[in-house]
């Protein structure tokens, strides 16, 4: 049992609600504010359209681009028919060019009509990248802006950090370094809470019912006291 049982109990007190400020601030830190997370749902949403545009924007292209040089060079047939059409030497052959001309008219037209939707398709899909393009533009100021607010909160909380540690370790060089080390260790395996008073003959961490002897070792005012389910360092209760 140490000189000053009651002081380290209390000293211990104040380093584990040091430690949950601590704690807290880390959390803080981590977090991301609303706003600031909705909007950069905002813009990998609209990347992601962006993207799948830009794809199907790709395909259309191609097939586009197929169908035109088909239709190149269905033309170049016709023209070759109709030529010949006109140079044939009889009947029977202008019959079989003119026959030829015929069918290559109408796989011209055919495919001169399968290319309108991809031609409408192709104008709508750009309508709708520039529109996400604009929408980019416009949400780009916004995030700058709020990223650059993020910025500040952290280095706020960061240096409120770096104070209220300095506080803890001003503290804590109070306290006999073993016990220390032992509920650094508890505190690092039990969520964040190494230190806790007894209830009712019970751990008020994990509250198991105590032993008779530990409860009569608290109450003597031994310290450290630890539980014997969870090792929590135990204070009596007020």
């Amino acid at each position: 049992m140490y000189d000053r049982d009651v002081n380290a109990l209390e000293l211990l007190g104040t380093i584990q609600a040091m430690d949950l400020d601590l704690d807290k601030l880390r959390l803080d830190e981590d977090s991301i504010p609303g706003e600031l997370k909705a909007a950069r749902d905002d813009k990998i949403r609209l990347n992601q359209q962006l993207e799948k545009l830009r794809l199907e924007h790709l395909a259309v292209r191609r097939k586009l681009g197929e169908a035109e040089l088909e239709l190149a060079s269905l033309g170049e047939q016709l023209k070759r028919a109709e030529h010949d059409q006109q140079h044939s030497s009889s009947a029977k052959e202008q019959g079989q060019y003119a026959s030829r001309v015929v069918s290559l008219r109408g796989e011209i037209n055919d495919l001169t009509d399968d290319t309108l939707p991809l031609t409408e398709k192709l104008d709508d899909l750009n309508t709708q990248i520039e529109e996400i393009g604009i929408a980019l533009d416009e949400l780009e100021p916004k995030l700058e802006h709020l990223e650059s607010l993020d910025d500040d909160r952290i280095k706020e909380l960061q240096k409120q950090f770096l104070e209220q540690q300095a506080k803890r370790n001003a503290v804590s060089a109070n306290l006999d370094e073993k016990v220390l080390k032992e509920y650094d260790q508890v505190r690092k395996s039990k969520k964040g809470i190494g230190f806790v008073k007894v209830v009712a003959g019970k751990c008020g961490g994990c509250k198991v019912q105590l032993t008779p002897n530990l409860v009569q070792r608290i109450r003597a005012g031994q310290f450290p006291v630890k539980c014997q389910s969870c090792g929590r360092i135990l204070a009596p209760s007020v």
